[in-house]
């Protein structure tokens, strides 16, 4: 198919400062350059609170326009030609005609004025272009302004010029390059001095864009295919793939046929009155008074946005709670909804955990291998041998080491990377001649092995390496694979970094005023929907006959319609000619009164002629004010962790809170500032929210949801972090760091913060653990021309109180004075960090992970299963034992008068272990068990029957101890979730709820070698080859961990065990570690762990010793619920959770048998007669309902020398048996086993 050579008409948004002289004089500006010059290191943007003020020759009209969304996208680049993690962007127009018309006032006939701006264009010097740029490591200056004078047309550039290609809105890899207009001057902005004109008169401006080579307009047929190959589109034909790609970049056009190749951005700037002396045109930017903006300050813009609600009242009417009503708009815009179901004491606090976890940001924590069945769950299973089993775990088994040291040698060599890269930061920084430059300079050898330099590239050849043997080995064991069974790579737990604190504005004037609309495609055009007639204030305008046209307008043709560019020229002229009939509409309504919605509502009072359409960017005029940056300044008082050991912060059920200490008040204030981005994502977030509950819940959500989302689309709230507060407490800033700045091969790569060892003791602060409290004293917002707005001055910061949210407060504030003025930052790690929670062997300290083994077929982390059985008080109760495969071991049983209480060992049918003395002195049995026998050591009694009949000794604590257990778990299974009601009968819940014992590990994890001070000596120390963490300020400082929570239902813990010094895997079970006491009278046995002191942990590197990761782990057995997660908490990182797969769950308790003590009974016996034979069966009473249950009852009994006599069961009824024996008294376990299944007697030679 041929395509059709007219345009697409893409609607541009074009924004206009008038910069007159009293705009000048009056209105702040920050309008920095950037600045790559090489030499000492510096961010390219420049400081936040400088910038030289518009001169004289500023004065004009600066006009920006918009890159249409859908070539401001990037994607990972799959062409293969570069790294496969690399971004690209689509090339923006590098071409843009400007045509002006002025007229001296409204009514007078326009002249026109036009320019091209060529945006590739580049030059080596300032004067021989605009606005600086790094391109591979240089400095340039790109782009250039041509005026289109009768006798100067536009000539493209010849083969010899220099152009940058590509072009794309990030620029020098610069988010914000085609947003702020300084950046990009003669680039995606123009500047128009207004000379030869009258002081005063009317301004319009057409602006049309196009990419000077066809090759790069996304619409070209090759830049599609990238496009639909990344979307996974599949279109067949021209057509097709057209209509796909008018989809996949959001654009919607009244035919999609026929095809086009081509695109034209075209937007306008209608009826600017213009006064270049007097003028301060009127606009949405807020005025000088700190009051009129709010400020709220959180962990994210959720909680900030939670900050300001705070402070809201109740409408009139509305009867909910203040708590209630706060906590359920928090979880409905946070999409936490499901959290306010699940929490038991009326509390938030499942709420504020689930939105603590989105605090940081995430990097990747390496990766596990798994073998799954492919076509799962549909296909039958595949059955293995035991051999073809062994085999494919064995290689999986290696396999996941390799791949874990292949992990540990990434985080290496980016530790390493990093250091170089802070090195030679430092080094830029360092004055010449310097004792540092001195010193650093070896490391950048490539020679010397001790050298970073080389180590780096040792640690980069050491990756590679493993690199192939992960994947010969992951080959090796794909021709393993029976068929059926597949290979696939899973993420482990990432690392989390705190994020910075976000601020959330709130005010008329703190966005564009624009509301935030709905992801609705942009209504592009084709040339015959031009507009060349319409009607406004019932008056015709249509392009006068001979079109004002700037002098060498016409000569355009020759550039435009050559093979390169192949654009029609004819669509110039009527995109002109539409310009013209708006411009006259526009200066018409200026004539209008202000406020009149013919002016404020321009392109819905225009009506066009029929078939054609206004562009969506058409409106009138008014003072650009858009804020893109926030730029603030902050007194803060650095917090101190624990220094000398002295503690300045407890904790308590998973939180760290400030105490009261003296010291405080004499941390001395430092002066933070910063700039960050902002945009209207809270707004956007909450309308997306009401969407996605409108589209699950349809009309059930209500009026009152469509209402809000278009109350939140205009309220004026913008939100972004505190880009570099958190680099400010590491002696560090943000950069920019260009890889190929360095010397020749060093590849330093890009880091997001960049060392500051010249910023001294009074400048900032170095903590090895972040925590402060901060009060602002300036907070300036900055539009996209560099016109600032003051919202917090210096000389009235008490008059300013920011909203903090909870999380961001704190009963004791360091300062003595203004407190309300100060945010609080709790203790943070200052890098990537993890709490890894791993199940263990229940026999060694090996890792057994479910992802790889999820049937523990080769190890297993199950000590045990224990089960409360019984009714009444404690002393009526049993503890039920079952061995990690589920088979029944005895139970723990209360005998003896109360004066000689004591701890029998009864054993279930079937189980060896036949005495308590069984427990302790045979070795088979700790060494089958370690873990669970240790623990029954604590509450069985090995002469139970003599210290019960009063032969032996006194009361031991024992008694007490199975007591307090009995008494943690019935309070715990009241709190703890019950199985799915869908769940498949298992004989366990006929009984009771059965728990399981686990093994695990705790372990606070480092991404890396704790990040060292910025200082010059701390530098050289940690470039070092035999540097020492261990001199580390935050080597010594523990963590305390909180596990479980008492009031979600989805946390399983009773609780755990653990031993009292760190590394130490032998485990305490004398102490049962629980969440509360509460409701317990005086306990022994049960210890709260709400102050987390007996898991406390130091953080340490990622390491694959093994002896090394053990003597900084904390080892715990815990008790819980084997449906449910238990999980972790410490305040500085998001909780992590532990949870057995449901599938080794039910494995284990469908095997499990129940044997529910009887006895003494009256039971006899009755021989049943079958087809095949006849059975005994002992007649006892029978519930109806165990036949329903797919259920049968077995009858076990002891007999001589500890072997088991197993019966089948027939119920007890009303009727005469007269063949029946008498009946007799007995003791055994009725057991409850599958209708399938048969349980054998055993003899003495099988126990």
């Amino acid at each position: 198919m041929t395509a059709h050579p007219d345009p697409l008409l893409v609607p541009t948004q074009v924004d206009a400062l008038a910069l007159t002289e009293k705009v000048k004089d009056n209105d702040p500006f920050y309008r920095w350059s950037l600045d790559f010059r090489p030499g000492k290191r510096r961010n390219p943007e420049g400081e936040p609170f400088t910038s030289k003020p518009p001169k004289k020759e500023d004065v004009g009209v600066f006009l920006q326009w918009r890159i249409p969304e859908a070539l401001s996208r990037g994607r990972i680049d799959l062409s293969g030609s570069g790294d496969g993690d690399s971004i690209t962007y689509p090339p923006a127009p590098n071409r843009w005609l400007v045509v002006r018309y002025a007229r001296m006032t409204r009514t007078s006939a326009p002249s026109a004025t036009g320019w091209i701006v060529q945006s590739d264009h580049v030059g080596k010097t300032r004067k021989e272009g605009t606005s600086p740029y790094l391109r591979d490591g240089k400095v340039i200056y790109i782009g250039r302004k041509h005026k289109l004078d009768a006798g100067s047309p536009w000539k493209e550039p010849g083969s010899n010029d220099d152009v940058l290609r590509p072009l794309t809105a990030v620029g020098p890899d610069l988010p914000t390059f085609a947003a702020f207009q300084p950046y990009n001057q003669n680039v995606f902005s123009f500047h128009d001095p207004a000379t030869g004109l009258p002081d005063t008169g009317v301004l319009s401006y057409l602006v049309v864009g196009w990419h000077s080579r066809t090759g790069d307009d996304v619409l070209h047929a090759d830049n599609l295919g990238k496009l639909l190959a990344f979307y996974a589109r599949t279109g067949k034909t021209e057509a097709q793939k057209f209509v796909e790609a008018l989809e996949v970049l959001n654009w919607e056009v009244s035919a999609p046929q026929p095809v086009t190749r081509r695109m034209l951005c075209v937007g306008t700037v209608l009826g600017m009155e213009w006064d270049r002396t007097n003028g301060r045109p009127k606009s949405k930017r807020p005025g000088m008074a700190s009051s009129l903006v709010n400020i709220g300050v959180g962990h994210s813009a959720t909680d900030a946005l939670d900050a300001l609600v705070k402070d809201c009242t109740l409408a009139p009417g509305r009867s909910e709670s203040e708590a209630d009503r706060k906590n359920l708009f928090t979880a409905f815009h946070s999409g936490k909804l499901d959290e306010l179901d699940t929490v038991l004491d009326g509390s938030d606090s499942t709420l504020r955990s689930a939105l603590h976890a989105g605090w940081f940001r995430r990097s990747s924590g390496g990766h596990v291998w798994q073998v799954v069945e492919r076509d799962a769950p549909k296909a039958e299973p595949v059955t293995l041998t035991d051999e073809e089993a062994t085999t494919e775990r064995e290689l999986l088994r290696k396999l996941n080491d390799a791949q874990a040291h292949r992990d540990q040698a990434a985080r290496e060599a980016g530790s390493l990377q990093g250091r170089l890269a802070d090195l030679w930061w430092a080094w830029g920084l360092a004055a010449e001649k310097s004792q540092f430059r001195t010193k650093a300079q070896p490391h950048f050898s490539t020679t010397q092995e001790t050298s970073l330099r080389k180590r780096v590239a040792n640690a980069a050849n050491a990756l590679a390496g493993w690199d192939d043997k992960v994947a010969k080995q992951a080959a090796e064991l794909r021709q393993k694979l029976r068929p059926g069974r597949a290979l696939t790579l899973l993420p482990l737990d990432p690392f989390h970094e705190p994020d910075d604190p976000t601020v959330l504005l709130y005010g008329d004037g703190v966005d564009s005023g624009t509301e935030v609309s709905s992801v609705a495609p942009l209504r592009v055009r084709r040339p015959g929907e031009l507009v060349t007639s319409g009607t406004f204030d019932g008056k015709q305008f249509s392009p006068p006959s001979t079109l004002p046209k700037p002098g060498s307008f016409d000569a355009l043709k020759d550039v435009v319609e050559t093979t390169t560019t192949a654009l029609p020229w004819t669509v110039f002229g009527k995109v002109l000619g539409e310009f013209a009939t708006l411009e006259a509409a526009a200066a018409h309504a200026l004539g209008l009164p202000e406020g009149d919605e013919r002016r404020t509502k321009f392109a819905e009072k225009f009506a066009p002629a029929t078939g054609q359409r206004l562009p969506e960017s058409t409106r009138l005029w008014e003072q650009a004010w858009e804020p893109l940056f926030l730029l603030w300044k902050a007194d803060v008082h650095a917090l101190p962790y624990a220094p000398d050991g002295t503690q300045y912060w407890e904790f308590a059920r998973g939180h760290l809170k400030l105490k009261n200490h003296g010291d405080l008040a004499k941390i001395p204030a430092l002066s933070a500032s910063g700039r960050c981005c902002i945009a209207p994502l809270p707004t956007f977030a909450v309308q997306r929210r009401v969407d996605s509950h409108i589209e699950t819940f349809g009309d059930t959500a209500g009026q009152d949801f469509a209402e809000l989302r278009t109350r939140a689309g205009s309220w004026p709230m913008v939100a972004q972090r505190l880009d570099g507060l958190n680099a400010w407490l590491t002696r560090r800033a943000p950069g920019f760091l260009d890889p190929g700045a360095g010397p020749e091969g060093m590849t330093c790569g890009r880091r997001p913060v960049v060392p500051r060892p010249d910023w001294g003791a009074t400048t900032s602060v170095y903590q090895a653990v972040r925590a402060a409290q901060l009060a602002f004293s300036h907070v300036v917002l900055v539009d996209r021309f560099g016109r600032a707005a003051p919202v917090v001055l210096n000389a009235e910061p008490e008059k300013f109180r920011p909203r903090s949210s909870s999380s961001m407060s704190s009963d004791v504030i360091a300062p003595t004075t203004n407190k309300y003025r100060y945010v609080h930052l709790p203790p943070r790690l200052p890098q990537p960090a993890r709490l890894r929670f791993d199940l263990i062997s229940h026999r060694t300290v090996d890792v057994v992970d479910p992802n790889t083994d999820p049937d523990f077929t080769g190890d297993t982390a199950i000590c045990g299963w224990v089960m409360s059985t019984g009714g009444g008080s404690t002393d009526r109760r049993d503890l039920v034992v079952y061995d990690p495969q589920g088979r029944g071991l005895g139970q723990a049983h209360l005998i003896g008068p109360p004066d000689h209480r004591a701890v029998t060992w009864v054993p279930l049918p079937g189980s060896p272990w036949q005495q308590p003395a069984d427990l302790f002195d045979n070795p088979a049995f700790a060494e089958s068990y370690p873990n669970l026998a240790a623990f029954l050591h604590e509450l069985v009694d090995k002469d139970a029957d003599k210290r019960a009949s009063g032969q032996v000794g006194t009361t031991t604590a024992k008694p007490q101890r199975l007591r307090e257990l009995l008494m943690a778990v019935n309070h715990s299974l009241l709190t703890t979730a019950p199985p799915r009601d869908d769940d498949e009968a298992l004989p366990s819940l006929l009984v009771g709820r059965p728990l399981v014992l686990l093994r695990a590990r705790l372990r606070l994890e480092l991404d890396a070698t704790p990040l060292p001070d910025a200082t010059w000596d701390s530098l050289l120390a940690a470039a070092q080859h035999d540097h020492k963490p261990q001199n580390h300020p935050l080597w010594n400082v523990n963590w305390r961990v909180h596990l479980g929570n008492e009031v979600d239902p989805r946390d399983g813990l009773v609780g755990y065990y653990t031993a009292a010094t760190l590394g130490t895997p032998r485990t305490d079970y004398t102490r049962l570690h629980v969440g509360s006491t509460h409701g317990f009278t005086s306990p022994e046995y049960l210890k709260p762990g709400v102050d987390g002191s007996a898991l406390a942990l130091p953080a340490r590197p990622t390491t694959t010793d093994r002896n090394e990761s053990s003597a900084v782990s904390r080892y715990v057995t815990l008790l819980v619920d084997p449906w449910s997660a238990v999980h972790a908490y410490t305040d500085i990182l998001p909780a992590s959770a532990l949870k057995l797969p449901e599938q080794t769950v039910r494995a284990v308790l469908k095997r499990m048998r129940i044997g529910i003590p009887a006895g003494p009974v009256l039971a006899g016996n009755r021989r049943i007669s079958e087809p095949e034979s006849a059975r005994d069966t002992v007649v006892i009473p029978l519930s109806a309902r165990l036949g329903e249950t797919g259920m049968s009852g077995v009858w076990c009994e002891r007999r001589a020398q500890g072997a088991w006599g197993v019966s089948g069961v027939t119920g007890a009824d009303a009727l005469a048996h007269l063949a029946d024996p008498s009946p007799a008294a007995r003791n055994g376990f009725l057991t409850v086993v599958p209708h399938d299944e048969q349980l054998t007697s055993t003899t003495e030679e099988d126990t």
